[in-house]
């Protein structure tokens, strides 16, 4: 389940901790503080997840498949027949979009692993050298493409199967997060405004995750959140920011997330009872109020919170996690983070705090309706 991302180049994007943890110098100037930069961006996460509760974040293609689909019946029947045709219509989508990915992925792997033994024994010329390096483009490109099947399917097999209408919300939510958080990176906070990179992020990420969020709507509803004119945008204001943000991010907008590792863990572990799978999918989805997307591998997030679970409700899985061969010491390393946020990260978002830490940076202090 990780294997997909180490062999592409995604794996690349994690930073260490030291360059996360990093307030540019223009808000250093101003006075913020790391823990006044934490503070913002968990109040920034909070903000793209309300308002996609606002805008209703769907899935494009899938909702209109939901609703075409008729069944007559008591409503289990009539609910699983509605999950099977979104299913098969997907399949014959994902056909017609990608191609047979296992069969193309397969045959540039056995190609580079001729080239590279040619290379071993000193047999490999400079255009085949070449040919090589270009399979192992189209070969990143195609894991990419089927990372995005199996996000599909994670939707699809989310926590008490709920419908993809529903989980796509969760995706994009975690996707635009992990933009704002990567953008804040490398560009500072009194540069631009969190109030318009957070909403920009979360219509980047919508059309990444596949989904839908009119930028007219996001519009409305950040200016029925906020009184305050600052922070009330225009749809320009959101397009022109999203390509700023899109250079920020060097237009790489991959995102790697713990919820498909997690669903494939979960029944593994045994531990695909609603109480579990919830109280996993719960953490899972606390994680994105701090940077571990940032810096951990997603597989290894997804079993820091099934450990945490696990204890929390009394499972011994010691021996499931042996059989893993996964560095125990990084998956309790970041436990401790989840626990340590519990214990009084979240509790950082006050609105006195958040006021503070506004001033600071040169903005008004936000009146919400």
């Amino acid at each position: 389940m990780a294997a997909n991302f180490w062999t592409s180049s995604h794996h690349k994007q994690l930073m260490d901790q030291d360059d996360v943890d990093v307030v540019q110098p223009l808000d250093r100037d101003k006075g913020i503080t790391l823990e006044d930069f934490k503070l913002i961006k968990m109040h920034m996460s909070n903000y793209i997840s309300k308002l996609a509760q606002y805008v209703k974040v769907r899935q494009r293609t899938w909702e209109e498949w939901w609703t075409e689909a008729d069944f007559q019946g008591w409503k289990g029947f009539s609910f699983m027949k509605k999950l099977e045709w979104v299913k098969m219509r997907l399949k014959i989508w994902n056909k017609d979009v990608f191609g047979d990915i296992s069969k193309e992925k397969h045959e540039l792997r056995i190609r580079i692993a001729e080239l590279d033994r040619a290379d071993g024994v000193g047999e490999l010329c400079e255009p085949l050298k070449m040919e090589r390096n270009q399979l192992k483009l189209k070969l990143d490109n195609v894991v990419s493409k089927e990372e995005i099947l199996l996000r599909q399917k994670a939707k699809l097999d989310g926590p008490s199967k709920r419908t993809a209408i529903q989980n796509s919300s969760i995706w994009v939510v975690a996707t635009a997060v992990t933009y704002m958080r990567r953008f804040y990176t490398r560009k500072s906070m009194t540069e631009y405004d969190p109030h318009l990179v957070a909403p920009t992020c979360l219509y980047l990420a919508s059309k990444a995750e596949e989904s839908t969020v009119q930028a007219r709507l996001l519009v409305f509803y950040i200016k029925k959140i906020y009184s305050d004119e600052k922070y009330r945008y225009e749809v320009k204001d959101i397009l022109e920011m999203e390509m700023k943000i899109l250079e920020a991010l060097n237009y790489y907008l991959v995102v790697f997330h713990p919820y498909r590792s997690l669903v494939q863990f979960l029944p593994d572990a045994g531990m695909n009872d609603i109480s579990m799978t919830h109280l996993s999918w719960g953490l899972v989805n606390d994680t994105y109020k701090m940077d571990l997307i940032l810096v951990y591998p997603p597989h290894l997030i997804a079993l820091a919170c099934i450990y945490i679970a696990s204890v929390y409700r009394e499972k011994d899985n010691t021996a499931w996690f042996e059989e893993l061969r996964v560095d125990m010491n990084v998956v309790k390393t970041i436990s401790m983070e989840i626990l340590d946020f519990y214990e009084g990260g979240h509790r950082m978002v006050t609105d006195e705090r958040i006021n503070a830490a506004s001033i600071k940076l040169g903005l008004k202090p936000e009146t919400a309706r």
